[in-house]
Order: C-alpha cells, then sequence, then structure tokens
C-alpha cells in the first residue's frame, strides 16, 4: 500500500518531465497505474472479506507518537477500488480530453497527486495522517478547478473552494486532537476499538468540528454552494473528485467515526437533519438547471446528503449506505464523463440547446442509455438493489416527514436521470456543421462506468462479502453474512421505487416549468458572485459577506497598525518589551532583591574592560560623527571589538562570523562611500530625544537580563544534554551541525525559509529587469 502511493506521488513529480516526451500519450500511463493498483487492491478482496486487515508502517513522527500507518478493511478497500479504478478511466478519458490543452502537464501533476492523497487518506490509520492526506486533497482540487487560471470565473471557484473545504479542515484537525487527546491515542484502529465514547463535553465538542469538517468537504447544506461552482473546472475534474472521490471523503469520515460517536446522543439528530436538508435541497436545485454539469452536481449533493442520512439510522442504514455509495460513485461517474464527451463534441452544455445527438454518434447515445438507465434505478443496475435497500429500511426507521422529504430526493435524483436523455432525441441542435462525433476515448470511460453501473444488479449476489466487511467495518465487529440480490418480491419499497420513477418522470416532464421558475429566483445580471445565490436559501451570499467583513477588517488593522515606517515597528517592539519586562521585574521584586548579583570588581578584567570602554567610545562616535569616514571607522572598532571578546569568552564561531560580517559591511561601505546621500538632518529635536530615551530603556533592560541571568542559579547544563545526546538521537557527531539541523530544525527551517524566498524576490526583479532592458 506504501508503495502504491509512493509510486502515484513518484509518478506526480515526474509528470512535467515525461509529460514532454510522452506527450499526451504520458495519459496511458497513468491510467496503467492507476490501473496495476486497481487490480491489487482487487486481489484483497479474499484477505479482507474474511475479516482480516492489512497493515503498513513506517517511522514517521516517533518524537509525537505518530507514525504513518496504513490499514486496509472492509470499508478502506470499497474505496480504494474506487479511486484508483475510477482513476484509471479518468485518465484514459483525459488523454483525448486534454490533447490540445495548454496546461496538460500541470493538470497531470495535480491529477495523479489528488489521486495518492484520496487514497492515503482512506487508508490512513493515524489521525495526523489522515489530516495530512485530507487537506492535500483540498489543495490538490485547488489546482485542478482553477487549472484554466487564465478566467475569472475558474480561480473564483478554486478559491472559493479551498478556503470552504480548507476551513472544515481545520474544524476537523482540532475534533481529531481532542479526540486523541481524550483516548490516549492517535491510532485511528485503537480509537475506533475502545467503541462508543461517554457524551462528556470533550467527546461533543470532537463530534460536532469533525462533523463540521465533514460537511464542508461533502458539500453538505448550507456548505453546499462551493460544489456547483467548481464545475468551472474540465470535466475529468468533475467526474473524479466531485461525484466519486473527494465529496466522499467528509462521507467516508462520518462512516469510519460510526464506531466512536454511532451511539452519541448528537449523532441521529445531527446527521438526519443535515442530511435530510442536503438531500431535498440539492434535489430541488438540480431540477431548476440548465447547465449539464451543474445539474449533475447538485443531483451530487443530493445523493451525498442521502448518504448522510443513511448513516444516521445506525446499523440498520449501512448495508443501503454501501450498496448507494458504490452505485452512485459509477453511475454519476459515467453521467460527468458523458457530460464531458457532449461538450467536447458539441461545444454546448446548455441542456435547452442540445437535441438529436443520437444522429451525430449512435455510440455516445448507448453509452448514454446504460448511464441514463443506471441513473434511474431500474433493473437490473446496481442501484435498483440499492434503492430498494434504502427505500425498505427508511420505511421501517423513518416517521412520516422523513420517509417524504427522502422519497422527494430519491424522485429528484431520478428526474435528473430523465433529463439526462434529452440531448439525445428530438431534431439535430446545434448545427451539424459545429458538432463531431467525439473519440473513442471520450465514448469507452463512460460507456464502462454506464455498463458497470447497470449491469453490476446482476452480481449482487457476489457484492455480498465485500458489502458484508463494510458493515463490520462501521460496526466494528466480525463480518457476518450478508445476503443481496436483485429481486427481494413485492414489498414496500417496491411501491415506493415505482412512486419514486413515477414522481421523477413527472418532474423530468414539467422541467421546462422548473427552469422558469429557477430563473425568477436567480439575479438577473451576468454571473457574479453572488449569481447563483438563491433568494430562499443564500448561502453563498454569506460565504461572500463573510469575507468582506473579514477584508474590511483587515483593511483597518492594517491602516491602524501598519504605518509603513520601519522605526515606528521597531520603536513599539522595543517599548513593547520594556514595558512587559518591567511588569515582570515589579512582580517578582521580592525574588529579584535576594537572588541579585554583587559584582566584584576585582574580577573585571583589564583587557576586557578596555575592550568595552572601546565599544562605548565607537558607539559615540558612530552616532554623533559629521563625516562618513569617521563613521565607517567606528562601526569597524566595534564590530572588531565584539570579535576579541567573543573570542576570549570561548565563542570562537560567533567571533568568526563578526569578523566576517564586519569586514563586509566595512568593505562594502567604503565600496558605497561615493554614491551615499550627504549627511543631513532629517528628524527634528524632539524625535531625537525620544529615540536616545528609547534606545537607553533598550539597552537597560538588556542589561538587567544580563545581570539576573548572571544572578540565576545555574541548573542542568544544556551543553552536557547535547553532548550526551547528539550521536545516539541525531546520528550526528559535529554537535553545531546537529543543534541546528535537529534540535532546532523548526528555527533553521524558518530561516531557510526566509532566505529561499528573499532569493526568489531577488530573482524575479532581476528577471523582471532583463525583461524590461530586452523590451518584452
Amino acid at each position: 500500500m506504501l508503495a502504491g502511493l509512493a509510486s502515484l506521488f513518484v509518478l506526480a513529480v515526474l509528470a512535467p518531465w515525461l509529460g514532454r516526451r510522452l506527450a499526451a500519450r504520458f495519459g496511458y500511463l497513468a491510467a496503467l497505474t492507476s490501473f496495476i493498483l486497481f487490480v491489487w487492491y482487487a486481489s484483497q478482496l479474499p484477505t479482507v472479506t474474511r475479516g482480516s486487515t492489512r497493515i503498513e508502517v513506517l517511522s514517521w513522527l516517533p518524537t509525537l507518537g505518530s507514525d504513518l500507518v496504513v490499514r486496509l478493511d472492509g470499508l478502506g478497500l470499497l474505496f480504494a477500488l474506487l479511486i484508483t479504478g475510477i482513476g484509471a478511466l479518468i485518465a484514459l478519458y483525459a488523454v483525448s480530453y486534454l490533447a490540445h490543452h495548454p496546461r496538460r502537464q500541470a493538470f497531470w501533476v495535480a491529477l495523479l497527486a489528488f489521486e495518492a492523497a484520496m487514497l492515503g487518506l482512506v487508508l490512513a490509520d493515524d489521525v495526523i495522517l489522515l489530516f495530512v492526506f485530507w487537506e492535500l486533497t483540498s489543495i490538490t482540487s485547488f489546482f485542478l478547478i482553477g487549472l484554466e487560471n487564465e478566467r475569472e470565473r475558474a480561480r473564483t471557484s478554486a478559491t472559493q473552494a479551498l478556503i470552504v473545504t480548507g476551513s472544515g479542515g481545520l474544524a476537523l484537525l482540532t475534533g481529531l486532537l481532542i479526540l486523541a487527546q481524550r483516548t490516549g491515542s492517535l491510532r485511528l484502529s485503537e480509537i475506533l476499538a475502545l467503541g462508543p465514547l461517554a457524551a462528556d463535553g470533550l467527546v461533543t465538542t470532537a463530534f460536532l468540528l469533525i462533523l463540521l469538517g465533514a460537511a464542508a468537504k461533502s458539500a453538505q447544506v448550507p456548505l453546499h454552494f462551493w460544489l456547483p461552482n467548481a464545475m468551472e473546472a474540465p470535466t475529468p475534474v468533475s467526474a473524479y473528485l466531485h461525484s466519486a472521490t473527494m465529496v466522499k471523503a467528509g462521507v467516508y469520515l462520518l462512516a469510519r467515526m460510526a464506531p466512536t460517536f454511532g451511539e452519541h446522543p448528537w449523532w441521529q439528530p445531527s446527521l438526519s437533519v443535515v442530511g435530510g436538508a442536503t438531500a431535498l435541497v440539492g434535489a430541488l436545485l438540480a431540477v431548476q438547471q440548465r447547465d449539464l454539469k451543474r445539474l449533475l452536481a447538485y443531483s451530487t449533493i443530493s445523493a451525498l446528503g442521502t448518504l448522510v442520512f443513511l448513516l444516521s439510522f445506525g446499523e440498520p442504514g449501512w448495508l443501503p449506505f454501501t450498496l448507494f455509495l458504490l452505485a452512485h460513485a459509477l453511475y454519476k461517474g459515467g453521467a460527468f464523463l458523458l457530460a464531458g464527451a457532449i461538450d467536447h463534441a458539441t461545444g454546448e452544455r446548455a441542456l435547452d440547446r442540445l437535441g438529436g445527438l443520437v444522429r451525430l454518434s449512435p455510440w455516445l447515445a448507448a453509452a448514454a442509455v446504460l448511464v441514463v438507465l443506471a441513473a434511474a434505478g431500474l433493473p437490473p443496475a446496481l442501484s435498483f438493489v440499492a434503492k430498494e435497500l434504502v427505500l425498505e429500511a427508511s420505511w421501517h426507521e423513518l416517521p412520516l416527514p422523513g420517509l417524504l422529504v427522502l422519497l422527494a430526493a430519491l424522485s429528484g435524483q431520478t428526474a435528473v436521470a430523465w433529463i439526462l436523455a434529452r440531448p439525445f432525441v428530438g431534431q439535430p441542435r446545434p448545427a451539424p456543421e459545429h458538432a463531431h462525433a467525439p473519440a473513442w476515448e471520450l465514448l469507452a470511460a463512460p460507456a464502462l462506468l454506464g455498463a458497470a453501473a447497470f449491469l453490476s444488479g446482476l452480481l449482487a449476489s457476489s457484492l455480498g462479502p465485500l458489502a458484508s466487511a463494510v458493515v463490520a467495518s462501521l460496526s466494528g465487529h466480525e463480518p457476518t453474512s450478508v445476503k443481496l440480490a436483485l429481486w427481494h418480491g413485492l414489498t414496500p419499497a417496491v411501491g415506493l421505487s415505482l412512486l419514486v420513477l413515477l414522481l421523477g418522470g413527472a418532474l423530468a416532464i414539467g422541467w421546462p416549468i422548473a427552469l422558469r421558475l429557477g430563473d425568477r429566483l436567480r439575479t438577473t445580471e451576468p454571473w457574479s458572485p453572488t449569481a447563483e445565490a438563491l433568494a430562499a436559501w443564500g448561502s453563498e451570499s454569506w460565504y461572500f459577506r463573510t469575507l468582506a467583513v473579514i477584508n474590511g477588517v483587515a483593511i483597518r488593522q492594517t491602516q491602524l497598525l501598519q504605518s509603513g515606517y520601519l522605526r515606528i515597528y521597531v520603536m513599539v517592539t522595543v517599548l513593547t518589551l520594556v514595558a512587559l519586562s518591567a511588569f515582570a521585574v515589579d512582580r517578582h521584586r521580592a525574588e529579584l532583591v535576594t537572588s541579585w548579583p554583587r559584582p566584584h570588581l576585582s574580577a573585571i578584567d583589564v583587557v576586557d574592560a578596555s575592550l568595552a570602554l572601546i565599544i562605548l567610545v565607537a558607539t559615540l562616535v558612530a552616532v554623533r560623527a559629521t563625516e562618513r569616514l569617521a563613521a565607517i571607522a567606528a562601526l569597524g572598532a566595534l564590530g572588531f571589538s565584539l570579535a576579541v571578546l567573543y573570542a576570549r569568552f570561548s565563542a570562537p564561531d560567533l567571533a568568526i562570523t563578526q569578523v566576517l560580517v564586519d569586514t563586509l559591511t566595512v568593505v562594502l561601505l567604503v565600496f558605497a562611500f561615493y554614491r551615499l546621500p550627504r549627511y543631513a538632518r532629517l528628524s527634528t529635536t524632539s524625535a531625537r530625544v525620544r529615540d536616545a530615551i528609547v534606545a537607553v530603556l533598550f539597552g537597560m533592560t538588556m542589561s538587567l537580563f544580563a545581570l539576573l541571568m548572571i544572578g540565576s542559579p545555574a541548573g542542568e547544563r544544556i551543553s552536557a544534554f547535547f553532548l550526551e545526546e547528539s550521536y545516539p538521537a541525531a546520528h550526528g557527531r559535529n554537535v553545531v551541525n546537529v543543534i541546528l539541523v535537529d534540535f532546532r530544525a523548526l528555527d533553521t527551517l524558518g530561516e531557510i525559509t526566509v532566505l529561499g524566498l528573499a532569493g526568489l524576490g531577488v530573482t524575479a526583479l532581476l528577471f523582471r529587469r532583463r525583461q524590461k532592458e530586452e523590451g518584452t
């Protein structure tokens, strides 16, 4: 498993280099890699369905108690098969879809990194690792949604998706850390093995934060608005991220946490309200769309809400949840790819401007038939079996209002399926001269997914062991026998299923009326951040209002605190330090009196005193000099005197550094001597007096610190620790290097980052200057 993750990341890193040499054929390599991983995970089915789990461990952050641990159980295997299997088809599809795209190489880098991140997320058995992969999916999706970054809508949509899902990720991190602190473990399997946790304050807080993170990622109401806007991404991205994988990450997380939170008193009502509202709102908004991809996006939101709704049932909802998740990933992935093929062939996505495509491409129409029938839930599709199980569980578990909400949501999703058939019937539109038959790669992927979705119901009994393993993952118990069949006899679910088909057909017939209603609810102006916000909900408008408030506060505090003058910043920092130091000294005055050092004049060395006198005189000369050469000479004397002091107090590394810095400084100042501006008094006398007072206060504060350090009792010397631990802990014999790169690693990383950014800035300025000189 770790090798598979590494192979995807390595391929992502090599994508720019290989992409230039293989051109469009690189997609075949990406598809082959995903397919090999799919075959490997499929080979693990016998082991997992017997109740065994596969665990791989790699040391990662041992000092934090966190390792790179991946674990394959039933739920993880189901998602791994979907991620790698659909990923292979997406890569194949993208070969033709993005054959001439100018940012094709960037697409492959982001897509392969996303696939690895998503695979790592569902396999992670460490909460820190899970969060890292969780955020990596958000970052890579940002680049994929904004792939065509020359368009403002793509940039805005990508930023919106990143902010919403990233904010949810911060909530998730907090919840996971609280959960780890409450249970005393970072291993997810160990946390889940503890069973349901008592509903105390910490557990409730952790549950609500994790629910918020999952809701943001899986586009639950009221955080659903980012998903339709993400349809600005190319179709392969929409099909992969926004139907089969990323948007189901939140659903996966809730399912994974079922053994821990499933008996919490807030679990059932929270998931029922969030999931039911999302399922209903998504269905209502879906039938008001004329854009093909937005229609599918809102339908996906409704399906995600249905999955969360099913999790609220507890154990009776786990089997319907499993089958519905699998069926939806298959037919919705095929539907998105079908939409992309239509757009690629006709250049049009508006449903009311499309028609008669069966004449343009009979093969595309055949793929559409498979996808439509599977999406509608007709036998022998797997979605038919899933829908029967969903309705059967709902009939027994839900009160009448909840059942009506679910029926309305399923009817809306069925209506979307029938609406998908509209582009293939009627008179040909657009004109044939503007349309062409799609390439075979654009046909193969939706046809394969459609066939898998439509015909897999015939193999329902064969899916029983996998479904049993998934249910075992949700329950925390050993797998039990699960019997699945295409036909379960005449039950109330059959009647409800027929009702859903009829209501969905009626909605599809009345779709033009729904369009007119939707047009009235939308704003009449062209696309803008709020143009798609419906007045009845307005969640997106609240998102932009929140951003406006944050930006307004940022502008005001910047105007207040960021004056633009470095001397003001330094003065505020110094005075703050002085004030805090005075406060601390006043609070501990009694203790300081007893520990105050009594200096002995006899201990002062004549050489040290002479050096201190030179430093003091050089400082006064540098400050008061009216000639540049005198000031430069004084600075040199000051710096070299400090170097001698460092050397006398056994700090040769500091002494060498001081000599190098001062030599370079003096040399540079001498070279720039004639280019420096003439001395002029630019500040007032009062300002100079103020600066002198601040400087004296700062000097007194630092002297106070030095005296207190001398008088404080000497504890265990830290140098002994470094000498003892340098080799066994950090495997280094050079203690100074070990301190810099291991014990002070984050400090050194910060310094390197600052230098790196400065270097990039200088490089950019030099490159810009060269462009101007060349007139480009």
